[in-house]
């Protein structure tokens, strides 16, 4: 199976095609025009039979204001229905011109509902001949005809992995989301199974590769189904369960989840889950109302952390962590604190590792293949080269995840949560060397500083000492003083001597 198979079904081959035609109400014109409309929809037709689609054609005729009291133009339907053999209940709609606009979501609404028994019903046939072909009981070889240098005959676990993810995508068409659920979970079991491809492929050859793409894919369908039918601890156990799962898949199989690939996969995944999560409408998709007070934020904040779990979870003595949905901003976190993972265990990387191709022997080369895992990252020649001149920015991307945490996190009142996500992003910035962003960024929360308020000085101390620490390096030179001042007072003992070469360096401090 290639993407093009979702693709024909999902973007080019619909269900059902909906043509809008004018009618008009000139007597010259009007047998002419509606011979037009006639020989327009009967080609469409033939075109789509010919080709063996069962599309289903419907129409909407748009008529101008004076036709609506036209005695002729019932006739005038009727003859465009017999001659084009369409249901004037099911496949023909009427639009006035003169409908007001607060009408028209009406107007779509009940076409809408019209015709999705006819989607239901086509997708329903294309899932009884999927059913035939995974009912036969095993896989037929390839067509002898096929030249494709990737084709091969697929075991029986392939083949009832192929038609389960078939069933299930045309069960999400019908929005039948339980049937398509069972049918993804099912094509995910056979892929793990001790027979099955994930197992019997060669360990991170591109099939196997392959295989594990379309893991991922079947794992976070089967979320997305879940999510839908708001099954909330259900999809988070599921998450759980999964990454665990091929966790233990990737270090028996080889190049383990000691590297930077994995944290990326990590990240990837966390961030999906944030997005679906936003898509999703839930009550933790949508952050409070910003009118409202932070006093009133914190107090609602209990009911916007995580969504509440379902009945078949509510009735357990004790929930884990892990069975519980969080907002977005918490998912958001979580691609930060990988990727900066990622960005640490890829410099780690030896500078002989990170040659070009070009500059390495053949068998250094291979040996570089079975070290690390290069699942959907660049190769570390190109993930951090030794030349250090990289494409990608680690900070950059933590500092866009960053803010899209915070504004999830302040909206529902967890201050300090928030702010411990940026105090970790500068203390990588501080590793960077880059002091100055550092100190822009640790701003905001030492003005604010939540620690120094409720009194915990040894945590409001560690931020006054990074910001001083970046001050004399920035040459912040009254900033610095006033940390050295308030660091003196939580106990943390300056030598005077320090604090004088602050004070007497040339640049002038007005006090």
């Amino acid at each position: 199976m290639t993407p093009l198979w979702l693709a024909k079904h999902q973007n080019r081959l619909p269900s059902v095609i909906l043509t809008f035609y004018f009618i008009k109400s000139d007597p010259s014109q009007n047998t002419l025009r509606d011979n037009q409309i006639k020989a327009d929809i009967n080609s469409t037709k033939t075109a789509l039979a010919k080709a063996g689609f069962r599309t289903r054609v419907a129409v909407v005729l748009v008529g101008e204001d004076k036709l609506a009291v036209t005695s002729d133009l019932e006739d005038r339907i009727a003859a465009i229905r017999r001659a084009t053999a369409l249901d004037v209940s099911k496949s023909l709609f009427f639009l006035p011109t003169s409908t007001p606009d607060a009408e028209l979501p009406s107007f779509v609404s009940t076409v809408l509902v019209t015709l999705q028994p006819i989607c239901v019903e086509y997708y329903r046939d294309l899932t009884k001949h999927a059913r035939r072909k995974k009912g036969r009981g095993y896989a037929p070889a390839p067509p002898a005809s096929s030249a494709r240098a990737t084709s091969q005959a697929l075991t029986l676990h392939g083949w009832n992995v192929r038609y389960d993810f078939k069933l299930a995508v045309f069960a999400e068409f019908r929005q039948e989301m339980d049937v398509a659920q069972r049918h993804y979970e099912s094509a995910l079991e056979e892929l793990f199974d001790p027979e099955g491809d994930l197992e019997t492929t060669p360990s991170w050859s591109p099939r196997w590769n392959d295989c594990r793409l379309l893991c991922d894919i079947i794992a976070f369908r089967i979320l997305r189904c879940q999510i839908w039918r708001s099954m909330t601890s259900s999809a988070s156990e599921s998450w759980s369960n999964y990454k665990y799962r091929m966790k233990d898949l990737i270090d028996r199989r080889g190049k383990g989840s000691d590297g930077y690939g994995w944290e990326a996969w990590e990240a990837r995944w966390a961030k999906m889950m944030a997005q679906l999560i936003e898509m999703a409408e839930l009550p933790i998709s949508r952050p409070p109302d910003s009118s409202v007070g932070q006093e009133d934020a914190l107090n609602a904040s209990s009911n916007l952390i995580y969504a509440l779990p379902e009945k078949a979870y509510s009735a357990m003595e004790r929930m884990l962590p892990f069975h519980h949905l969080h907002h977005p901003g918490y998912w958001w976190g979580i691609v930060s604190k990988h990727v900066l993972a990622r960005r640490r265990k890829a410099e780690t990387i030896p500078t002989e590792d990170r040659l070009p191709p070009e500059e390495i022997s053949t068998a250094e080369a291979a040996r570089l293949t079975r070290t690390y895992d290069t699942y959907l990252v660049p190769q570390p020649h190109e993930e951090i080269p030794s030349s250090g001149l990289s494409t990608y920015d680690y900070l950059l991307d933590v500092q866009s995840q960053i803010e899209r945490a915070e504004s999830e996190f302040f909206s529902r009142g967890q201050v300090r949560t928030a702010h411990s996500l940026r105090i970790e992003f500068s203390r990588e910035l501080i590793r960077a060397g880059r002091y100055g962003e550092a100190l822009e960024s640790l701003r905001p929360v030492y003005d604010d500083m939540h620690w120094r308020r409720d009194g915990w000085l040894s945590l409001a101390t560690e931020i006054s000492q990074l910001m001083y620490r970046c001050a004399l390096e920035v040459n912040e030179k009254r900033l610095a003083l006033e940390l050295a001042w308030e660091l003196s007072c939580h106990g943390n003992y300056l030598h005077p001597v320090r604090v004088l070469c602050i004070l007497l360096k040339p640049t002038k401090i007005s006090l």
